[in-house]
């Protein structure tokens, strides 16, 4: 009888052991993963709009789709994309879209790469890259109507607000969308 108590003993301590061991190593592995929370977008990262561009595809004088080129600003840390998310505001509701999104519901923008920076990292915006979003609008945007396209970071972060106005005539199939102001950074 003792030496059955002793064995279930020390197995019980083993097991506590494992745990233990376990559970530390998962703490230290997650507290160095980028989980793309507050902490790991500082207030410095900013996010550069140089372009919009708007796209007729029906050459019906609207634009259905934008193509908008952006950029990180030199200081800026790797931002993941699944956490930047794009508003824009020229109709009622808002649009809002996210990267790559998968479901019926949401809408989303897809990254084509302009350029690739020293520190480039797939479906991440870091410094030096240059990236181009595309999307579909669900409202088209009409000759010489205004609006706003918001980019901001899913946590935290003060938003790069973007206000334009389409061009008096929307001719062509790409159109330069004028750009009235920015304002703020990621």
């Amino acid at each position: 009888m003792g030496v059955r108590i002793k064995t279930i003993f020390l197995g019980l301590l083993v097991i506590l052991a494992i745990g233990f061991i376990t559970l530390q190593f998962f703490g230290w592995y997650h507290s160095r993963a980028n989980l793309g929370g507050p902490s790991s977008y500082p207030p410095t990262a900013k996010v550069d709009v140089i372009s919009l561009t708007g796209v007729d595809a029906d050459n019906n004088h609207q634009i259905e789709a934008i193509e908008a080129v952006i950029g990180a600003g030199r200081q800026a840390t790797s931002m993941n994309l699944y956490s930047l998310i794009i508003v824009m505001k020229h109709t009622v509701p808002n649009e809002i879209l996210w990267y790559n999104k998968v479901g019926n519901k949401e809408k989303k923008y897809f990254v084509e790469i302009n350029t690739k920076g020293k520190n480039y990292r797939r479906d991440y915006l870091s410094s030096g890259d240059v990236l181009k979003l595309k999307f579909n609008l669900t409202s088209p945007l009409y000759e010489n109507q205004s609006g706003k396209m918001i980019v901001r970071m899913l946590y935290g972060g003060t938003p790069t607000e973007i206000s334009f106005t389409t061009p008096e005539t929307i001719n062509k199939k790409e159109s330069e969308i004028n750009v009235i102001m920015v304002l703020g950074e990621l």
